[in-house]
């Protein structure tokens, strides 16, 4: 399979793993518990598959991983837990949306930092973007539960993605190491981050309980954010973010598919939002065929 599609498989799963999220949380409201479970689970399942694969201790070098620890803090050490309140305030297709603006990002990070070309395709893939955006923030039918600093968030999701892409691009590169050990590298910080937040936020009390009590709600969340880790990490080895990062923001359009489907009565799905998810992987698209 080539970056394009890895791109694509990390997209749908993302997608439907937002609307799983949103789901897991009606179950059990924890927002930082369920947040390390989930990255603690893609961990383990990238570990069983680094297994099957046979890769062998010797292959891992402490001292090529360093990156991919760093990365792992951040995204998706605590972007998961920004991503996990996003979906819980806003619903997990409007947090879909506003995280696929990220090739945006990616590709003004990546025109000024990593000197990628641009096209002229990139002033219509903007304004795309940026015009379902505006759809989104104005729209005027929302879910009961709504909390506008769950747009917000996702922003910020967006911004720590875009950086994500950039930097795991410029490092995987030049580094010899199977994707599936960097993601697990990946997950492993990010299961340590996700778990400080834990203990900060609980003063150290209940902290296995509420382990506990997320654990089988939130599996499946943490068995597909696995694979669409090593998704993402083996697409951005297998070509450039300006490819890649507007493919994996599929995940938009395929969050409100999978809405409509699975929450369509309490996500509050219009006309509006489908057509904000259409302009924001319209525009990614787009800036990915200019480059």
């Amino acid at each position: 399979m080539d970056a394009v599609g890895f791109a694509l498989l990390a997209g749908g799963l993302l997608g439907v793993s937002a609307v799983l999220v949103r789901m897991g949380l009606r179950a059990v409201p924890d927002v930082n518990a369920s947040a390390f479970v989930i990255s603690f689970i893609a961990l383990l399942v990238t570990v069983a598959l680094a297994l099957a694969l046979g890769v062998a201790p010797d292959e891992v070098r402490i001292g090529e991983l360093w990156p991919f620890l760093a990365i792992g803090v951040f995204v998706p050490g605590a972007a998961r837990l920004l991503y996990v309140q996003a979906v819980h305030d806003a619903g997990p297709s409007r947090a879909a949306i506003l995280v696929g603006t990220a090739p945006l990002l990616s590709v003004l990070i990546a025109v000024s930092v990593l000197r990628e070309p641009i096209g002229p395709a990139l002033a219509a893939g903007t304004l795309l973007i940026v015009g379902g955006g505006i759809a989104l923030v104005r729209e005027r039918v929302r879910p009961a539960e709504f909390k506008v600093v769950g747009l917000l968030l996702a922003v910020l999701v967006a911004i720590l993605v875009a950086i994500r892409d950039n930097v795991a691009r410029s490092v995987t590169s030049g580094v010899d190491v199977a994707p599936v050990i960097e993601i697990a590298a990946v997950l492993a910080t990010a299961s340590v981050t996700a778990f400080v937040f834990l203990v900060i936020g609980s003063r150290g009390r209940g902290v296995l309980a509420r382990t506990r009590q997320v654990f089988i709600p939130f599996l499946p969340m943490g068995v597909l954010a696995g694979f669409a880790s090593l998704a993402v990490l083996e697409a951005l080895d297998r070509g450039p973010v300006t490819v890649v990062a507007p493919l994996v923001a599929t995940q938009a359009l395929w969050g409100v598919v999978f809405s409509s489907l699975l929450v369509r009565q309490t996500e509050a799905i219009t006309g509006r939002i489908v057509a904000a998810a259409v302009c924001v992987v319209g525009g990614g698209a787009l800036i990915g065929i200019a480059h």
